[in-house]
């Protein structure tokens, strides 16, 4: 299946059990609580089509908020991908040696 909605809702547990790619030619924002890999593939890119477009994948939650049986050993808290499968990310070529990894929070109506 191709995501080609260029921004999703929040959804509460995205769980993939076959195939999931980012259209290629086009931004995407997915926004989930969580994303279970279980048994299929999470697909941006690969090594011969780079994702050229910008992806982002917005994960949401509290930390006060309960734990989430995946499966019948897997228990996690929110905010997270869970994989048992297979996630791939090819993405445009990096022009510095930085990736940076942001954390967003939100107050009342105030962004942090």
């Amino acid at each position: 299946m191709f995501l080609d909605i260029p921004v999703t809702p929040e959804l509460k547990l995205i769980q993939i059990n076959g195939r999931l790619t980012f259209k290629n030619d086009m931004d995407i924002e997915l926004k989930a609580k969580h994303i279970f890999v279980r048994a299929g593939e999470l697909v941006i890119g690969s090594k011969d089509a780079p994702y050229e477009n910008n992806g982002l994948i917005t994960l949401y939650g509290s930390k006060n908020e309960k734990h989430i049986v995946y499966d019948n050993a897997i228990e996690a808290g929110n905010k997270l991908i869970a994989n048992v499968g297979l996630v791939t990310m090819y993405g445009k070529k990096r022009t510095g040696k930085l990736t940076r990894l942001t954390k967003t929070v939100t107050k009342g109506d105030t962004t942090i």
